[in-house]
């Protein structure tokens, strides 16, 4: 026997809503924060990880993964993965997060590397970011420094460097000239 019930679809007081997390990444390189790194033994590279919609207080796991873009698999170095994880606990539902990836780099030149991450909570996958053709999560391994002036394209700064040595030669040069002259009155070039 039912004593009461309450069934009303339109009633405010009986609906919730279900809120799924998300999370997107940026993958840079450590030392410069750009989107190359060098071939070298000790790689290190940075995944921002932001995320919306967590439980402030809850402890959440980011896992990472790097890939080959060329083969979308993931990357090996010697015979293992390259991965990373981090363990946090959000104060605000939406924020971001680091996984830092430290790995010899030293034979992957002309390489593309794309982060992956998982994001746990209690053991369980809550949401995943795994786009190989996603520019933000890629960075490009590379066997040539990349300059400042190349990344920014700022070739005033390099005229102004040239023409500032430029008068500051010619002024060493009449001040040279003067000093000549002065200790040598007999020069004919005084003439």
């Amino acid at each position: 026997a039912v004593v009461a019930s309450e069934l009303d679809l339109a009633c405010a007081d009986q609906q919730c809503g279900i809120v799924a997390p998300a999370i997107g990444t940026e993958l840079t390189d450590a030392t410069d924060g750009d989107h190359e790194a060098l071939d070298s033994a000790g790689a290190a590279l940075v995944d921002e990880v932001s995320y919306r919609d967590l439980i402030p207080g809850k402890e959440y796991v980011l896992e990472g993964v790097l890939m080959d873009k060329a083969t979308g698999k993931p990357l090996l170095v010697g015979d293992r993965e390259v991965r990373a994880s981090t363990t946090f606990v959000p104060n605000s539902a939406d924020g971001t997060a680091e996984v830092e990836f430290g790995f010899d780099a030293s034979l992957l030149a002309g390489k593309e590397l794309v982060a992956f991450e998982s994001l746990e909570k209690d053991g369980l996958e809550v949401a995943v970011h795994a786009d190989i053709d996603d520019e933000g999560q890629t960075v490009a391994i590379t066997d040539v420094p990349s300059s400042p002036l190349a990344k920014t394209g700022d070739a005033t700064a390099v005229a102004t460097l040239v023409a500032f040595l430029a008068v500051l030669a010619g002024g060493l040069g009449a001040w040279a000239a003067r000093r000549r002259m002065a200790s040598d009155p007999d020069d004919p070039a005084d003439e």
